[in-house]
């Protein structure tokens, strides 16, 4: 009563210690499926008539032993592969309250009591550091990072922000069945993350490209730094921003200070992306500098190999005397507002004149109600600028976009296709039930 509704419930309670099976009590497996496993139970039944419905997030701190087998831990391999199992059927049941439910598995940490008591000396170290692919140990200041997914209702055009949060429940769409087939879930590595963040950076510089084209001497304009792009087009726009830095090495504080050089320069405050994945250097300097996170953004993926998808009756592709038509759309959409001023329409129309873009409307009772756009690249299909205007909400206009979208995407040879939203959105939602999983989550830093 004096707090009010919670929006988001946190479960973390661990036990750990190592024993063999044969060395191990009943007591001894049970002190652990109770700490962990039950725990977990517990808090969710107890906080659920207290939750905030819908957009209430629930995060379960996991580890990777839910699906690696690891000597001397199968009481805490049983334990995590139960939250895991209960969380993927939780949030089948409380999806139709709106509550997110999620998982988190940071594998190893350093500097942690658990890293302290599980590797207490230099070969056990090294023996963990061999299980993690990135050959590295997640950081204290990172990890926090994870479980920021679901925070924030607000919503603008950056649709772009995405720390590790599995995707646990694909809820079947309302409003009758469509023909379409699916492909198998997408192993999400540094190869993967890469590819996604080099698209998403082409597109930015395009969409700069793009708007300097349209006006030019607005100062739109692209610094190559830290192994990605910052973009400018300007001090407003929510097409100003950094990403892609740090997936190729290190980081250097010169590369950060070239960054905020070139926003200082602009009178533009530093909107920088943070992959997961990342060179942990970035992390760290954004920190030491008093950067903090002001928004996420799940990355989503779905293979395409195999799948076929029917047209989508309300939806087609944007006639070229349309563009007008398609931005505002867009604007009205994402600021939910009847007019909008020269510069919330430049926005739509520096999209609609990217090289490679191709825009689509969805339409209600005769009317264009809905918009959205898709970028080809190597074989990638980015399906972003999603929008649909008040009072055209809820009648699956959306999920006829994306639907369409997939299908220009698979005929024209792309094997993977890639969206963001906002975490625990509708339109997350929207994408899962047409087959998209999290690759990651992403955090938005400023100062």
């Amino acid at each position: 009563d004096q707090f009010g509704e919670i929006d988001i419930l946190v479960c973390g309670a661990a036990g750990n210690f190592p024993a063999a099976v044969l060395g191990m009590s009943a007591n001894g497996f049970k002190s652990v499926i109770d700490i962990d496993l039950l725990g977990t139970f517990n808090t969710c039944r107890a906080a659920y008539e207290h939750l905030r419905k819908p957009g209430a997030s629930v995060i379960a701190i996991s580890a990777t032993h839910a699906f690696v087998p690891i000597a001397y831990q199968a009481h805490v391999c049983a334990a995590k592969a139960g939250i895991d199992i209960f969380c993927k059927t939780l949030a089948i049941e409380w999806a139709a309250a709106g509550v997110r439910v999620n998982v988190v598995a940071p594998g190893p940490v350093d500097d942690t009591e658990g890293m302290r008591r599980l590797a207490p000396t230099e070969e056990a170290r090294r023996h963990a550091m061999a299980s993690v692919p990135l050959g590295r140990f997640a950081s204290k200041d990172v990890v926090p990072l994870l479980g920021c997914g679901g925070l924030h209702d607000r919503r603008d055009l950056r649709v772009r922000r995405r720390a590790v949060a599995a995707r646990f429940a694909q809820l079947p769409g309302r409003g009758g069945c469509h023909a379409m087939t699916f492909a198998g879930p997408v192993n999400v590595g540094m190869d993967l993350a890469r590819r996604l963040e080099e698209a998403e950076a082409r597109n930015a510089v395009e969409c700069a490209k793009a708007h300097e084209k349209l006006h030019p001497g607005r100062g739109a304009t692209v610094l190559e730094v830290g192994g990605g792009v910052a973009i400018f087009v300007g001090v407003e726009s929510p097409l100003t921003h950094a990403v892609g830095m740090g997936m190729y090495g290190e980081v250097r504080a010169d590369e950060i200070d070239r960054l905020e050089d070139f926003y200082r320069q602009r009178g533009a405050a530093v909107n920088a992306e943070l992959c997961p994945l990342a060179d942990p250097s970035l992390a760290a300097m954004l920190k030491d500098r008093g950067y903090g996170v002001i928004e996420s953004n799940s990355v989503l993926v779905r293979a395409l190999d195999g799948s076929s998808f029917s047209p989508a009756e309300t939806v087609r592709q944007a006639y070229a005397d349309e563009e007008y038509l398609w931005a505002r759309t867009v604007g009205r959409g994402f600021l939910e507002k009847t007019h909008l001023t020269t510069e919330e329409m430049d926005v739509g129309s520096a999209i609609w004149h990217m090289q490679g873009s191709r825009c689509y409307l969805a339409f209600a009772t005769g009317h264009a109600a809905a918009a959205a756009a898709l970028a080809l690249d190597a074989g990638l299909g980015t399906l972003f600028a999603d929008s649909t205007m008040l009072g055209f909400r809820g009648a699956g206009l959306q999920s006829a976009l994306i639907r369409e979208r997939l299908r220009v995407a698979t005929e024209e040879g792309c094997d993977l296709a890639t969206a963001s939203t906002l975490p625990g959105s509708i339109s997350q939602r929207n994408y899962e039930r047409t087959g998209f999983q999290v690759a990651y989550t992403k955090a938005i830093l400023m100062r």
